[in-house]
């Protein structure tokens, strides 16, 4: 079986179809508990975070999230329900209240990584945005042994990291790519055992001008957190 990536070179995503036929072997079951408008999400985003957690991130552990979107709400939700501390960092002020609310016990402003209370065991970049390395590749802010896990690409250049402290440090760089079926099965189960969903804004089909607005509203990151469209 080939294995596609939708958008790298394949571009049938579907479109406005209501149904899909599929192998067995790559399709998942939907738990009972999860909606279809909360699933949809789950299935890039949910999926992606999971997996860069599960094989890392300890109960107790401290895990830094960077960056509050639609990547970063749903890491913030699936660290707290495995039993870690999690502590946000962001460059919206305005979001602490959400960002607590989906579980997170710390805020920190991104560009102000040094007033963590303690360091933590995980970082996990979700935004689009990379911040400065050499102020979060420290051992106020990254613990000794601790884990880098980008789940964006710079977007400008390649990712810069400091060499020297990381090898002192004993840092780790891990990259992680959506999920395995086994990951993505567990995803789905772990989701609906702990009400883990995303937060949607949704939209009524009224022609093409709502797939302009919804695109619109996206650009301008007006959009909390995750675009559902209405058939």
């Amino acid at each position: 079986y080939s294995r596609v990536i939708y958008s790298e070179a394949d571009f049938n995503n579907g479109t406005f179809g209501r149904y899909y036929i599929g192998k067995e072997g790559y399709v998942h079951r939907i738990p009972d508990a999860i909606t279809s408008e909360d699933a949809a999400p789950l299935q890039c985003a949910g999926a992606t975070v999971y997996s860069a957690l599960v094989g890392t991130v300890k109960p107790r552990d401290r895990v830094g999230v960077i960056g509050i979107g639609g990547l970063g709400h749903l890491a913030i939700q699936f660290a707290a329900k495995m039993g870690a501390e999690v502590v946000v960092f962001s460059s919206s002020a305005d979001k602490e209240g959400e960002a607590r609310s989906f579980g997170a016990k710390e805020f920190v402003l991104i560009n102000e990584p040094e007033k963590v209370s303690a360091p933590v065991e995980t970082l996990v970049l979700t935004s689009s945005y990379h911040p400065d390395w050499d102020k979060y590749a420290t051992k106020k802010v990254l613990a000794r042994d601790g884990t880098i896990i980008p789940l964006t690409v710079p977007p400008h250049g390649p990712l810069s990291l400091p060499a020297h402290t990381f090898f002192w440090e004993v840092y780790h760089l891990k990259s992680s790519l959506v999920a395995s079926k086994a990951d993505h099965r567990d995803m789905l189960e772990f989701a609906a055992r702990h009400d883990i969903k995303a937060l949607t804004q949704k939209y009524k089909l009224e022609g093409p001008e709502t797939i302009d607005k919804i695109f619109k509203d996206i650009q301008s990151n007006k959009v909390r957190y995750r675009a559902v469209l209405e058939l």
